[in-house]
């Protein structure tokens, strides 16, 4: 057969990967200038198969993005006034209805207003899009009859642009209703300059449907979150338990304008006593609610859910509430004011690794000598130097969370101005995930992990495959993380070595480097943004005052009292 050349494929070093440009007309609607994606083998023969159907298929979606219908200025112009249109709607009601509540708090309410709108204007200026506003505009797009369009395009920026405008202007008109000002409801965005507010819809409870129920609403919220990717894995799961519970305990077919705040009291003292995994509990298996809460609140059962995790719960359903009020199905958010002790017990918390524990850990036959790859906890003559090895060190030396970690890719660890850093991102069309929108940052490299050969090890890892992951040895759990398995290894040997505690998981490297930075006389600020905490003056790495270097100089200040010492190579 002739080797001839096939179309799209190429090669670099041994790795085979497919490239497609895409027409220069429809970037802008499909967000990138071209597809490049690893072909995961080195046969020839099997590399020209996929790269063929690769190549049918995208074809295929190219020809169906160009006979969508273009959204022209005019329509994303017109798309912004309607939501601004009904948002100045839902905000009438909200200045009419509100103040009826003797709970009302006018000075409260105009402050948080006027903080809204300043944080609001920020995010315009930067163009920054949290998830929700990325599933506001695309839920526009839908209402509006348009078919969906990639969010890196510039049209798709175009509509959350006007839709922050919107709320912005919302936010100025609320506080000028509620002082009386009738003049400051005038529109001072030209974007909307003869929009006024329309009439009322009618008060909650006159002409509500099956649409406005409990459980009708929070599907409708649980469907917009994970259509925006905002929700992902556990976070999606963590949810939809939270808001099934809370529709099982008040009852689902209720109106949501009619639950109140008994109703989150009772979801609140639920939780007291619901018992932890009861969903995996045998025991529990064909239980409603009901019974597994009247069966764990005899005396002698099991305790509850942690305090953490209570705490977690009954966030997420004020999360909702306030999204609720947001679009329209409440005029205030029902228990806003519950709360749950904050006391942390002992064994929920979570510590910092002692210097007798770091100690202990790295001197541990799985850094000085094992027996085997399986055998770690066995002192030996070898060390292999993988995942097992480099996670650990990497938590220790950088602060980043496990899921961050071990879900790198090869791409990640990169360079600027001879600085080599982790630019901690969830990647287009990879298999990434982040905790929240602050997570994206950038975290220097730190110079313990240099002399330790961490940069050659990923110099290793690139040559084999330039686009995989850094641990490409730890695989995906049953969960769809990779930090699944990698966990539960890391506790099994901390327990093997006698490093574990009931207070400390790998989750205390991150302690362990906050304080570190703490007492090395590192500014808070940075701090947060080596973290990815959310700051108000520093809202991610990328166009913030903090360049990878600048990070580089504080984190060379991280330095433990533990003797590592052995660890470095002769």
């Amino acid at each position: 057969m002739a080797n001839y050349r096939l179309a799209h494929l190429c090669r670099r070093g041994d790795a085979l990967y497919f490239r497609m440009a895409v027409p220069r007309s429809l970037v802008p609607r499909v967000g990138k200038r071209e597809f490049k994606l690893s072909l995961k083998t080195s046969d020839q023969t099997l590399a020209r198969q996929r790269c063929r159907l690769l190549s049918s298929s995208l074809t295929a979606l190219l020809c169906k993005v160009e006979a969508m219908p273009n959204l022209t200025p005019e329509a994303i112009t017109d798309l912004a006034r309607r939501y601004y249109a009904q948002a100045l709607t839902y905000t009438a009601e909200v200045a009419l209805l509100a103040p009826q509540d003797p709970r009302f708090d006018f000075d409260a309410e105009i402050l948080g207003a006027q903080n809204d709108e300043l944080a609001l204007l920020q995010r315009i200026g930067r163009h920054q899009y949290d998830g929700f506003t990325v599933a506001q505009a695309q839920k526009l797009l839908q209402d509006s009859g348009f078919k969906p369009i990639a969010t890196a395009s510039e049209q798709f920026d175009a509509i959350c642009h006007g839709v922050l405008r919107a709320k912005a202007e919302c936010r100025r008109v609320l506080v000028a209703l509620l002082r009386g000002q009738m003049a400051g409801t005038i529109p001072t965005d030209p974007l909307f300059h003869d929009i006024l507010p329309g009439p009322l819809p009618p008060l909650p409870g006159e002409e509500e449907t099956k649409a406005d129920t409990l459980t009708a609403v929070t599907e409708r919220y649980t469907q917009i979150k994970s259509q925006s990717n905002e929700w992902v894995g556990k976070t999606f799961n963590e949810n939809k338990r939270v808001l099934e519970v809370f529709c099982t305990l008040v009852g689902g077919d209720r109106l949501i304008s009619h639950v109140t705040d008994e109703d989150v009291r009772q979801y609140r003292n639920a939780l007291l006593h619901l018992p932890p995994n009861y969903t995996k509990l045998g025991k529990f298996a064909g239980k409603s609610l009901a019974e597994i809460l009247k069966v764990s609140k005899q005396p002698g059962t099991n305790a509850g859910l942690a305090t953490k995790t209570r705490k977690k719960y009954l966030a997420n359903l004020r999360t909702f509430f306030l999204w609720a009020v947001d679009e329209g199905y409440l005029t205030k958010a029902p228990g806003l004011k519950v709360k749950i002790n904050t006391k942390v017990n002992a064994q929920d918390a979570r510590s910092p690794f002692s210097v007798e524990q770091l100690q202990k850990l790295f001197s541990s036959p799985q850094y000085v000598g094992h027996r085997s790859s399986t055998m770690r906890g066995k002192p030996g003559k070898f060390i292999v130097k993988d995942g097992c090895y480099w996670v650990p060190l990497v938590g220790l030396f950088t602060g980043m969370r496990l899921g961050e970690i071990v879900q790198l890719l090869a791409t990640d660890v990169r360079e600027d101005q001879g600085v080599a850093f982790f630019d901690v991102k969830k990647g287009e069309g990879e298999d990434k995930h982040l905790k929240t929108a602050s997570s994206r940052r950038a975290v220097p490299v730190h110079p313990m992990l240099v002399k330790l050969g961490f940069m050659d090890f990923v110099g290793e890892q690139r040559k084999g495959n330039p686009d995989g992951r850094v641990f490409a040895d730890i695989e995906k759990g049953k969960d769809g993380y990779y930090s699944h398995n990698f966990s539960k290894w890391f506790s099994r040997y901390t327990k093997q070595v006698g490093v574990k505690t009931s207070r400390t998981s790998f989750h205390s490297f991150r302690h362990s480097f906050k304080d570190a930075l703490v007492q090395g006389g590192v500014e808070d600020t940075k701090i947060k943004a080596l973290l990815g905490h959310a700051d108000n003056s520093v809202t991610s790495q990328y166009g913030s005052k903090f360049t990878p270097g600048l990070l580089a100089k504080e984190v060379a200040k991280v330095a433990y009292a533990a003797n590592l010492d052995g660890l470095c190579p002769a």
